[in-house]
């Protein structure tokens, strides 16, 4: 857009104005400017050779206060020197062009003009002397524009722009998961816009195609997904740290931790308060409230859609990924007293209170020359949240003292949980139990 600026003079003398532009720069800290002029600052460009008076100085130094940047954009002058006649007027054109530093001033410019004045022809003489050029204080002229980028309204259908997974679905038969959410795209200008979009691994956009052009007031919709994977969880679970990037390595095919990166985590880690029930040996029940940890894993990171023009447009994705968790009831069995040679029974509960799927084994470590335990089932999965009764049993060998300890480990996350166990058999068939 130009705008034309006229000036007038009712002076006998002809006026030389040499125009400069200056942006205003958010948050410069800059004081003062430093001028280095060597010969005329404002030489004249018409291709008339002026004549160097004496006692003029060569060189040059001046200071003043900083107020903007030179700059040559987004406004401009044309001509940008120009001579008024004496006693008349002249025209310059003020042209904004809004394609410079696109991004650097986020849309709104704010800039002013300097025009310094020279006289021509002027001789000064001891009677008569006049400044002029950078001596005399120049017009200024404030200038502000402001650039309104068209965008894409970019809104999700249902869960929008969060997923939500659990991250027990990824197992030895489903290496891969993919959960797709419903995107619209409506161009609300009045204006074609043409651009790309992508997204950053684990998240995806769906359907292959990257390159996009609508038409004013069209809408389109796509899907775009995020791919919950074994590699994506080896990634989360090697980490030791609360807050790290990753990035996906085409070439390696798997996720590297990064400093910097376009997928931020962060990991959260929270106590789960349970309340259950516990039977104690003399036949009365007991509550007892358990602490059980949960992790979650927050992924954060943009889907990118970059316009012809060099803008960007950044839509924020999210996604939440919670590892199981699960715990025992009761942590400690004890057999008491039995008959050697016979086997004792008693019952523990696994229960898994996430809605995660979870596979869990036991093992077992302890001396067994004296009794023995064992458990069944000693392996198991659950679908969603639920609960196994497990049956312990002792067979005592021995009148010595036996104890073991069974190890679960849970399946995606290997959280670990401890079972004690203890028996003393005895040959007193008073201690024999009815099975």
């Amino acid at each position: 857009k130009a705008v034309v600026s006229t000036q007038s003079t009712g002076g006998p003398q002809p006026i030389r104005l040499d125009w400069e532009t200056y942006n205003i720069i958010p948050h410069d800290k800059t004081m003062v400017d430093i001028n280095f002029f060597i010969g005329d600052a404002f030489p004249d460009k018409s291709g008339k050779r002026k004549e160097s008076r004496a006692g003029d100085p060569l060189i040059r130094l001046g200071v003043s206060p900083h107020e903007g940047e030179r700059s040559t954009g987004p406004f401009s002058f044309s001509p940008d020197q120009c001579v008024i006649p004496a006693r008349g007027s002249s025209k310059v054109t003020l042209t904004f062009d809004p394609r410079y530093g696109v991004g650097k001033c986020g849309g709104d410019y704010h800039s002013y003009a300097l025009a310094y004045q020279s006289l021509m022809d002027n001789t000064n003489t001891v009677l008569c002397t006049r400044q002029e050029g950078e001596k005399v204080p120049p017009l200024k002229i404030m200038m502000t524009g402001k650039v309104e980028v068209p965008e894409v309204v970019v809104t999700a259908e249902e869960h929008g722009f969060t997923f939500k997974l659990m991250a027990g679905i990824i197992n030895p038969r489903v290496k891969e998961h993919t959960k797709v959410h419903k995107l619209s795209l409506l161009n609300g200008s009045k204006l074609h816009l043409q651009f790309n979009m992508r997204a950053s691994l684990p998240f995806t956009l769906m359907g292959g195609k990257a390159e996009y052009a609508l038409n004013p007031r069209q809408k389109i919709k796509l899907g775009h997904g995020l791919v919950l994977s074994e590699r994506l969880l080896n990634a989360l679970l090697s980490s030791t740290r609360q807050h790290f990037c990753l990035q996906f390595d085409k070439e390696a095919g798997k996720y590297k931790e990064t400093e910097e990166g376009e997928v931020e985590v962060d990991v959260e880690e929270q106590l789960l308060h349970k309340t259950h029930e516990v039977s104690a040996a003399d036949g009365t029940v007991e509550t007892v409230v358990q602490q059980v940890p949960e992790k979650r894993y927050h992924l954060h990171s943009h889907l990118l859609l970059n316009y012809r023009n060099g803008h960007q447009q950044r839509i924020p994705v999210h996604s939440r990924i919670v590892l199981p968790t699960f715990y025992i009831s009761p942590q400690a069995v004890q057999f008491g007293t039995c008959l050697v040679g016979q086997v004792s029974h008693l019952t523990v509960r696994l229960i898994n209170p996430s809605n995660s799927p979870l596979r869990w084994t036991s093992t077992f470590s302890g001396d067994t020359s004296d009794g023995e335990f064992s458990i069944s089932p000693s392996s198991g999965e659950f679908t969603r949240a639920d609960s196994v009764l497990l049956s312990i049993t002792f067979t005592a060998k021995t009148c010595n003292p036996s104890s073991g300890t069974y190890a679960f480990t849970g399946s995606p996350g290997n959280r670990t949980l401890y079972l004690t166990l203890s028996g003393v058999g005895s040959h007193d068939e008073r201690m024999q139990r009815l099975l």
